[in-house]
């Protein structure tokens, strides 16, 4: 049997207002039991430390396409995905040189990196399933151009 202590304004009586009264623990409720709080485990409680710097994680990746043509259409349509208003947390850079194309990401820490790689690659997949499909289109059309002035 467990004894507590009661406050001040729980005691009853003459006597017990004089002295401190022991009297034994009543055990809790269903009801009381939902309410009461339970500890914290201790690996829900541990802070993970974030990186520092934006350095931590890089990327880059080089694609090489099948003519510098297509890696000029595809860095012309990805490019305005690139910039974007500062606060967001990775940051993407896209170069194109001849037949390759370079795509360099930064980012706070490795989930933004993931996401944002995705992001991109498929941004890229998009414009070469694109040119795949329109590419017949404009090779076996014969474009009429008139000569001279």
């Amino acid at each position: 049997m467990q004894l507590q202590w009661l406050p001040r304004s729980r005691r009853r009586g003459l006597e017990e207002r004089r002295q401190w009264s022991l009297r034994p623990k009543r055990k809790l409720r269903k009801a009381q039991l939902r309410t009461r709080s339970r500890p914290r485990s201790r690996r829900l409680s541990r802070q993970i430390s974030r990186p520092t710097t934006h350095e931590d994680s890089r990327l880059t990746i080089s694609i090489i396409l099948g003519s510098p043509k297509i890696a000029e259409t595809i860095f012309s349509s990805v490019a305005p995905e690139t910039k974007q208003t500062p606060g967001y947390r990775s940051s993407t850079r896209l170069e194109a040189r001849g037949r390759i194309l370079t795509l360099r990401i930064q980012a706070q820490d490795l989930v933004a990196l993931r996401a944002a790689s995705n992001s991109f690659l498929r941004f890229i997949a998009a414009g070469v399933g694109a040119i795949e499909v329109v590419a017949p289109f404009y090779r076996t059309r014969r474009v009429h151009r008139p000569s001279g002035a």
